[in-house]
């Protein structure tokens, strides 16, 4: 053997080799994990489908506890009177509040009222909630806890003859959440293909619904909840959504349309088995810049990130067509799972009709005032408002006219607080709750005159007020320099015992509590 065929057959066999262990370096260790950042991706994407769905449920969970915890809702399950049916739940109710049924519940466990309303077209069910809710789901639906200083309550899904439903549902408490055991509100809403379609929209997924037949075995399909763990790569999978009794009801047959693997060769991968074929002796330093440092600094800062638990973009940029195309995906996907969490935010701590603060909100931000003003040696008040015969406003002038007057009230009373640690809030109804931190009595005095006087500069028409021609409130406060206040509770109660002297003196006025 000639010395040249020696180098001949030496390049030969060193060029294999390196190709071979290139090759065996993408199929073993690069591909799979490619795999693997995107099957996290496609988890991501599953979780934004579960998040979705606990919104729709905590958006109706949060309508039904504001009508459960209601004084009016209260009285009406012990002493129930036409009148407040009439008042409080009409069609354009179940459309605001995007509900197909409502049902009252007693204390036994029987239904006292319901009534279906489709509210996306607008008419009445073709069968009423009595045909559809039976004593069975009325049982597994009633809201127990052990604790006492919460109001019960229960959401999920429940399977029915009409087909499966959304539902709410929370004992009835009076407006302080006080009250006995005395009956629950059920809110339900009918799953439509449109939350499929809000699902897919959310998720950047494909979404179907598959159907489910007494001779279907599901039990090998997964919770919609459940993450991929060690399952093998796919681009299809079935989940399905249980109701509150761990049953499936329905079947998703999703499709990840953003997270096609890349090819196994690849223009890159052929230019370095050309470079390898060349020059072997700088394998490393390719395989090393090119592929590995890349891979494992994405992989360290996906690792922080969730070891924070606090989801950024990747910086930089690859010349990795595989490597890029997943920093892209996956920075899209951030950026998609950051704004759905401010938007679930938002949602769940905002008034839908006026835009200012709801009730959940509010005693949140209270909590957090009364241990600053403790912990600060500062003064707290709360302000209560409530909209003078507001029940003759709507009577006489419609519920459309109601809720706007509603949200100019709150327009209001916002603009005139103008300190970062005030709150306004929509306390329920037409009522309304203030919070000012470290504010003397004469403070809250002079705000509670201009808060007055501005509701009448809005010269809102009233037909149906005995105090004035214009819509007016009133107004109770509390400070707690004004006595030795052991809890917030407490401070509300006095505030809101201002507030029934306002109205006993004749409304459209104010009153300290104490004074």
């Amino acid at each position: 053997m000639t010395l040249r065929r020696f180098s001949f057959i030496y390049s030969i066999c060193l060029m294999c080799i390196f190709s071979a262990l290139l090759i065996g370096y993408r199929y073993y260790f690069e591909y799979p994990q490619i795999l693997q950042r995107i099957v996290m991706l496609q988890t991501r994407e599953l979780h934004a489908v579960d998040i979705m769905i606990d919104q729709q449920l905590q958006q109706l969970a949060i309508s039904n506890y504001d009508y459960a915890v209601w004084d009016e809702s209260y009285e009406f399950i012990q002493y129930p009177t036409r009148a407040f049916i009439t008042e409080n739940f009409l069609d354009d109710t179940f459309t605001s509040l995007k509900i197909d049924g409502a049902i009252f519940v007693g204390k036994n466990k029987k239904i006292q009222w319901e009534r279906g309303f489709d509210y996306v077209e607008k008419r009445a069910l073709s069968v009423e909630p009595l045909d559809v809710v039976t004593a069975e789901i009325v049982n597994i639906t009633y809201p127990t806890s052990s604790q006492t200083d919460a109001v019960p309550q229960k959401m999920g899904f429940i399977s029915t003859n009409y087909g499966p439903v959304m539902f709410a549902s929370s004992q009835l408490r009076q407006s302080d959440r006080s009250g006995q055991q005395v009956g629950m509100l059920l809110f339900i809403r009918k799953v439509r293909l449109s939350l499929i379609h809000q699902l897919a929209d959310f998720s950047q997924l494909s979404i179907t619904q598959g159907d489910i037949n007494a001779q279907q075995n599901i039990d090998h399909i997964p919770d919609i909840s459940a993450p991929i763990g060690d399952a093998a790569f796919s681009l299809t999978r079935q989940r399905v959504i249980k109701d509150i009794t761990g049953k499936a009801i329905i079947i998703l047959n999703i499709r990840h349309i953003n997270n096609d693997p890349p090819p196994f060769f690849n223009h890159t991968l052929q230019i370095i088995l050309v470079v390898l074929i060349t020059i072997p002796f700088i394998l490393q330093w390719i395989v090393n810049l090119m592929f590995i440092r890349p891979i494992t600094i994405g992989i360290t800062n996906i690792v922080n990130m969730i070891y924070r638990g606090e989801l950024t973009p990747l910086k930089g940029e690859s010349n990795i067509l595989e490597i890029q195309k997943l920093i892209t995906s996956f920075n899209q996907l951030v950026n998609i799972v950051n704004q759905q969490k401010e938007d679930l935010e938002v949602l769940a701590l905002k008034d839908a009709l006026t835009g200012i603060a709801n009730r959940r909100a509010f005693e949140n931000h209270l909590s957090l005032s009364w241990s600053l003003t403790q912990r600060n040696a500062l003064p707290l008040a709360i302000v209560m408002v409530d909209i003078d015969f507001f029940k003759h406003y709507n009577d006489n002038l419609g519920h459309q006219a109601g809720d706007a007057a509603i949200q100019q009230v709150a327009t209001t009373l916002s603009q005139h607080l103008v300190r970062n640690d005030d709150m306004v809030a929509r306390y329920g109804g037409e009522e309304f709750a203030i919070i000012l931190i470290n504010t003397d009595i004469s403070h809250v005095q002079s705000m509670m005159s201009r808060l007055l006087l501005a509701v009448r500069h809005l010269a809102i028409s009233h037909p149906g007020s005995s105090v004035s021609s214009h819509l007016t409130i009133s107004l109770g406060a509390a400070v707690t320099t004004q006595f030795e206040c052991t809890s917030v509770d407490e401070l509300l109660l006095h505030a809101d015992q201002a507030l029934y002297q306002a109205k006993s003196a004749g409304r459209n006025n104010a009153m300290l509590w104490g004074s």
